[in-house]
């Protein structure tokens, strides 16, 4: 299982030989990143569209349908069933169902967006390229531009 930090669960490779065996579109890299919803229920993102869901504390990890082939730097859930993932593309990605659909909900390009955060089911945060910081309260049905003066690639 993974360290508990602040609602996110980071996900080590309980078997690496297994994740190196995959076809190169369902590896997890180059960042492979994984939020876990609760004890048993995580998702995770990575390369060329992957999206994997497991509801059995990582035992098992089942493939979801991004629509995408484009990178997912990043995901966060709302709630057990709300969730957002951020691509390299600039584009957000949205699911109610626990994955089940996910859809582009935002289309932030050519920014590309690195991370997101929930701080709970309303309240949540993407930040990306050249300072981009976007906020949600609505728990990503919409998000607004927080306006800055920096420069920076932010994660």
């Amino acid at each position: 299982m993974g360290i508990p930090m602040t609602g996110r669960v980071e996900w080590a490779a309980t078997a690496p030989a297994r994740c190196a065996a995959l076809p190169a579109p369902q590896m997890i890299t180059p960042n492979p990143f994984s939020l876990a919803v609760d004890a048993n229920t995580a998702t995770a993102v990575g390369a060329s569209g992957t999206i994997l869901r497991t509801s059995d504390g990582g035992a098992t990890w089942v493939p979801q349908d991004s629509g995408t082939n484009v990178t997912l730097n990043a995901v966060s859930f709302a709630s057990i069933d709300t969730g957002v993932a951020v691509c390299e593309n600039g584009v957000v990605l949205r699911t109610t169902d626990g994955g089940a659909t996910w859809t582009q909900s935002h289309d932030f390009s050519p920014t590309t967006l690195n991370d997101i955060w929930f701080a709970d089911a309303a309240v949540g945060t993407i930040v990306g390229e050249s300072a981009t910081i976007l906020r949600t309260t609505d728990g990503g049905a919409t998000w607004a531009s927080e306006l800055n003066n920096a420069d920076y690639w932010l994660s």
